[in-house]
């Protein structure tokens, strides 16, 4: 199982959710981060050796995040409820991981249908 910080674009259930899924997983409210800059966010989830999940795009920029931190960006085009939003990316989580064995140092761009991943 995997250790994953869950960023403020995301709701608290994701966290709670990936814990149910057998993952360890904090939100960063929990952490004290909440409205925290993305590097203090960033550096957060690498010195926790985690993989950070966000709906942020910036946090794809390697020049700009250049740890061992993992990053998953999730692209959601439409709109949807919580738990739906929450299922469908525990869902497309569970598959990168099955194809990926290792995140770490990884930049992963999860949509419906598609995943990107880049290597740093």
């Amino acid at each position: 199982m995997a250790r994953f910080l869950v960023d403020e674009s995301l709701p608290p259930l994701l966290a709670e959710e990936l814990r149910n899924a057998g993952h360890e997983a904090e939100h960063v409210a929990s952490l004290g981060l909440a409205g925290a800059p993305d590097e203090d966010v960033y550096a957060r989830a690498d010195a926790m050796s985690a993989i950070l999940i966000s709906r942020d795009l910036d946090f794809a920029d390697r020049r700009r995040f250049t740890g061992e931190a993992g990053v998953v960006v999730v692209r959601l085009r439409t709109r949807i409820r919580l738990e739906a939003l929450v299922n469908t990316i525990v869902h497309l989580l569970t598959d990168a991981m099955a194809q990926l064995e290792d995140l770490s140092g990884t930049i992963v761009i999860l949509e419906p249908g598609r995943t990107r991943v880049r290597r740093r």
